[in-house]
């Protein structure tokens, strides 16, 4: 298949202009990459849509969602969009590190479905590491690179972040793969699905992504909707596992103990 692009990076967005335009700046400006931003139904009060960030710059496509559908829905909206070999996903408050740019380098011809790197958690306002946070991401990483018997069933399973990794637009568009349209863990099914039907995974010993803590987010903030999509989400993944097989796995386990 042809492709227009080697990478394409997908950030949705909503009422964070200007962590936004950190975002968008920590990718590296090079023809063979295009950047999609999907705002989703930002308030005008707060984001102001007659000079948005990076309105009209070449390569980038920008996307005003109305629905309100949230992050799943405009990151499906990006994958539709997307006219890279590889899909590369960010979350408007993140950025990349320096380091992208030898992965882009390095991988641009990589043979895997998925290429796996470790990430990086600072504080918003700080910039320092945020100590003894629990990182999933890389827990699953370092199982691999250490060579243990379920290295590669954490990874394929335990890493339920889309950010942190390259995938193969053909593998996602071969098995419809999507993200769920839902208020929390939505990137979950999408991730663990695709580490499913990946061929053949890749993993690196760097870092390349930085995922920032922020107060007052979804990702910190319970309510009765997230709290039950959350159980769905775990449950969908369970069925998702029995019905391929792996109810033996240590994923499977984990989520059992994690639900009840």
């Amino acid at each position: 298949m042809e492709y227009k692009y080697n990478f394409s990076f997908i950030i949705p967005h909503k009422n964070l202009p200007d962590l936004l335009i950190r975002c968008v700046s920590s990718i590296p400006k090079r023809d063979d990459v295009q950047i999609i931003i999907v705002d989703d139904n930002s308030d005008p009060t707060i984001v102001d849509f007659e000079n948005f960030p990076f309105y009209g710059e070449k390569n980038i496509d920008i996307i005003f969602d109305k629905s309100g559908k949230r992050q799943g829905h405009a990151r499906n909206i990006g994958i539709d969009k997307a006219e890279g070999k590889w899909l590369i996903f960010a979350d408007s408050d993140d950025f990349f590190f320096y380091s992208i740019n030898r992965a882009l380098d390095e991988n641009v011809d990589n043979d895997a479905d998925i290429v796996y790197f470790k990430a990086t958690l600072l504080d918003n306002n700080t910039y320092l590491p945020c100590e003894n946070q629990n990182c999933i991401p890389n827990e699953s990483v370092e199982k691999y690179l250490k060579g243990d018997s379920d290295g590669e069933h954490f990874v394929r399973f335990r890493y339920p972040t889309p950010w942190g990794k390259f995938f193969k637009s053909s593998l996602v568009h071969e098995f419809s793969i999507r993200f769920a349209e839902i208020e929390r863990l939505e990137d979950a099914q999408f991730s663990y699905q695709c580490g499913y039907y990946a061929n053949r995974i890749d993993v690196k010993t760097y870092s390349i992504y930085c995922y920032v803590k922020r107060d007052n987010t979804v990702t910190t903030q319970i309510t009765k909707e997230s709290a039950y999509g959350i159980v769905r989400v775990c449950t969908d993944c369970l069925c998702f596992l029995e019905e391929k097989g792996l109810a033996k796995t240590p994923t499977y386990k984990i989520m059992i103990d994690f639900i009840f």
